[in-house]
């Protein structure tokens, strides 16, 4: 809301929230790579600023090489099921991860997600499920249990999964992972 009311007034307001979700996507690029096993990306600093250690105006730094079989490729290549209640979110997480090179599906359900992934995991390729965990009906905790009974009864590849979450308690992270 706060994105779309380009109000003089609220300023400080747009500034801190493009400022958090600045910060969460990379979050969520740092778990997507985690889970993948590729090296972490630099952080993409906001326009007119320096990345951390740059001096402005100097040449970046040479980067370390990346891990054997590892490439600089982004997420090109990477399919990637997205589910969540909130279409916005979606839109987000769609713009940010198609940007990186990503194929992204979505799905506002998780039964709806549940239908779609036997034919959407066959389909060969690397694959990642992100999904929200608080959603009405069947929640993302529900949604994961379910899609690894499905691998084991369908001898499918184990999909990585990163869990989406605005809710910062202990408990939810634990249970998450």
């Amino acid at each position: 809301h706060l994105l779309n009311s380009a109000k003089p007034e609220h300023a400080e307001l747009v500034a801190r929230a493009m400022d958090g979700l600045r910060r969460a996507v990379e979050q969520q690029r740092a778990l997507i790579d985690e889970k993948l096993g590729r090296p972490p990306a630099r952080p993409v600093p906001r326009s007119g600023e320096a990345a951390a250690g740059d001096a402005v105006g100097a040449s970046p730094a040479p980067a370390q090489p990346p891990p054997a079989g590892a490439t600089d490729d982004g997420l090109n290549g990477v399919f990637v099921l997205a589910v969540d209640d909130k279409p916005e979110m979606l839109d987000v997480l769609s713009q940010v991860l198609s940007a990186d090179g990503a194929v992204v599906v979505t799905e506002t359900s998780a039964d709806d997600a549940l239908a779609r992934y036997p034919q959407w995991a066959a389909g060969g390729g690397e694959r990642l499920l992100v999904s929200d965990l608080a959603m009405p009906g069947r929640d993302g905790f529900s949604l994961i249990r379910q899609i690894r009974t499905l691998e084991r009864d369908r001898r499918l590849q184990r999909l990585p999964a990163v869990a989406l979450s605005a809710h910062g308690a202990s408990s939810v992270r634990r249970r998450a992972i």
